[in-house]
């Protein structure tokens, strides 16, 4: 994974609605399709930025504040028409704006389908508890799902925790591990099964720092269900499983860390149906209690 791209999307998630707002606030007077059009664009852009943006980077709850704000600068855009409504955009302007709306419409349409489940999913518990869960990179969809979609598991789950102020982490990108809320928490088998595969002794990497070579990290393989489930990037020394044992729903495996190609402390979990322990098959939508998640969806999980 690319830091200057993470960087580039956490960025854009704040300077897209922001800079949507500020254009309205300073509109001029237009005539009344170039309003529509104005106010079209800039919707798109906010829903856009509100729906797909990592927002646990700043704050989950701080997309709810941003869509109130936008909500105030629409309302204002729309009762003041300015002083000089005769005014009309050019027509390369007018393509313009009409081909910017038209992308950030379908980007819109492509965040919706990440909620809608592919076809014979597999239904598992949820492996963390004890706290509020956030999917930072999930769904049916190559926009909520980027990273992912290029690794063709377009159905794996990249999972983190919230803290108190609905931030994944204490800071924007801190350098210890300690300061993500996830790291080291527990992991619990979504399902009964046999453990496929088992590896720990790779080392937890400092944030931001990659093993490509070792890209599931420490981490367990499930069979159940017909699927093979993985559970990725744990803690070095806290896998509690060996291959070839039993598990019942439930039963701890080890530990969130930071081991393997991974950014930052998560829980990565994917399922595929494959007759080998590679896990290439295609990959399986998972529901936790009949629910799909896809990004910036929450669990909320008291269970101890």
């Amino acid at each position: 994974m690319s830091t200057t791209l993470v960087i580039s999307i956490i960025a854009l998630t704040l300077f897209l609605p922001l800079a949507s707002m500020a254009w309205l606030w300073r509109r001029k007077g237009m005539d009344k399709t170039t309003r529509v059009l104005n106010l079209s664009i800039a919707t798109c852009v906010v829903l856009f930025a509100c729906l797909a943006g990592p927002w646990a980077f700043y704050s989950y709850y701080l997309r709810f504040i941003i869509a109130v704000i936008f909500v105030i600068s629409f309302y204002r855009y729309l009762i003041i028409p300015g002083k000089n409504i005769t005014k009309k955009l050019s027509r390369f302007a007018l393509v313009s704006g009409v081909s910017v709306l038209t992308v950030f419409v379908l980007l819109n349409a492509l965040v919706v389908a990440g909620y809608f489940q592919g076809k014979n999913p597999v239904e598992l518990s949820f492996p963390l508890r004890n706290g509020t869960y956030y999917v930072i990179q999930g769904g049916n969809s190559k926009v909520t799902n980027i990273f992912h979609g290029l690794y063709k598991t377009i159905n794996a789950l990249d999972i983190v925790k919230l803290n108190r102020f609905g931030n994944r982490a204490n800071g924007l990108l801190p350098k210890t591990l300690a300061s993500y809320a996830v790291f080291g928490e527990r992991i619990h088998s979504p399902c009964e099964g046999k453990v496929i595969n088992a590896v720990d002794g790779l080392p937890d990497l400092a944030p931001h720092q990659v093993d490509i070579v070792n890209a599931s990290g420490n981490h367990v393989v499930i069979g159940c269900k017909g699927v093979k489930v993985l559970l990725a990037h744990m803690m070095n020394g806290s896998v509690s499983v060996k291959r070839g044992a039993i598990l019942k729903e439930g039963q701890p495996v080890g530990r969130v860390g930071n081991s393997g190609n991974t950014f930052e402390p998560h829980l990565h979990i994917h399922a595929a149906r494959t007759p080998d322990e590679s896990l290439r098959g295609p990959s399986v939508p998972i529901l936790f209690d009949g629910r799909f998640l896809s990004l910036n969806s929450l669990v909320k999980n008291d269970n101890k």
